[in-house]
């Protein structure tokens, strides 16, 4: 049985992630609130505030 290919998937991930990045981020070269962790997956994050 063939197994399906997730190369595709796991590209289309990266293509969600810049896309956000472009949106949310003053610079998506540099980003603040998305991180790149060292196993491939994403964090978003930023510091919690009270007004």
């Amino acid at each position: 049985m063939h197994e399906p290919d997730h190369a595709a998937f796991d590209r289309s991930i990266d293509v969600q992630v810049s896309q956000l990045r472009h949106k949310l981020e003053g610079d998506p070269k540099g980003p603040h609130l998305s991180q790149t962790a060292r196993n491939g997956s994403y964090i978003f994050a930023t510091k919690a505030t009270r007004k």
